[in-house]
């Protein structure tokens, strides 16, 4: 990616609008509020032909996370080494059942966006926030397989759950868990089992773990 990591921050910044809020997403329309009603091997094509917007800053390996957070926390004056951490391993594990499910094309990324400000707020520093992200593109998934890559990491997000309860999974990792297990039970191409789902059966840890 051309341009070091200081400098990509500081133009998505200046290209940020004014009322890019927290509530803009990465895909519009969003696929998911429209799946709730479908059965869990529809098929749907995801993100055809996305391209990053001015806001996105996008980078090849997860592991990019960390300098990339720090070259805002430096312009910012914020602390978020933390979050850039745990980032490289949640949505690199989003990456992975997105690769079992066979998607070619991954990014990672940053998203900026701009908080509500209230007339009594004059830190500049908390006006524009961020989230991390990874998007698979041009990409042919199935509703349940598009779930298991929502709920792949071991720590969930709230975000990735209210996504598959949105998709009609109204039990969330749970269901799509248990649906992925008895799926694998009965064909030969697995589908990827959520981390967190795993973890707390230790008969399946071991499974998983030798398999």
């Amino acid at each position: 990616m051309p341009g070091s990591y200081y400098d990509r921050i500081t133009e998505a910044l200046a290209s940020l609008p004014p009322s890019l809020s927290c509530e803009s997403s990465l895909v519009t329309p969003s696929p998911i509020a429209v799946m709730q009603n479908h059965s869990s091997f529809t098929m749907l094509l995801l993100n055809p032909g996305w391209q990053p917007q001015p806001h996105q800053i996008i980078i090849e390996d997860p592991e990019e996370f960390v300098p990339l957070v720090a070259a805002y926390d430096a312009i910012q004056g914020t602390d978020y080494s933390a979050y850039a951490r745990a980032a490289v391993v949640h949505e690199g594990q989003h990456a992975i059942a997105a690769r079992q499910l066979g998607a070619r094309s991954i990014a990672f990324g940053l998203q900026l966006k701009r908080l509500p400000q209230h007339p009594e707020n004059t830190d500049t520093t908390k006006s524009v926030d961020f989230n991390a992200f990874c998007i698979s593109t041009d990409f042919v998934v199935s509703k349940l397989g598009l779930a298991l890559i929502k709920a792949h990491p071991e720590t969930f997000l709230e975000a990735d759950t209210d996504a598959i309860r949105t998709m009609g999974y109204q039990s969330g990792i749970q269901e799509v868990g248990a649906l992925a297990v008895a799926y694998n039970e009965r064909h030969s191409d697995p589908l990827p089992v959520p981390l967190s789902y795993i973890a707390e059966d230790p008969d399946m840890v071991s499974y998983y773990a030798c398999g």
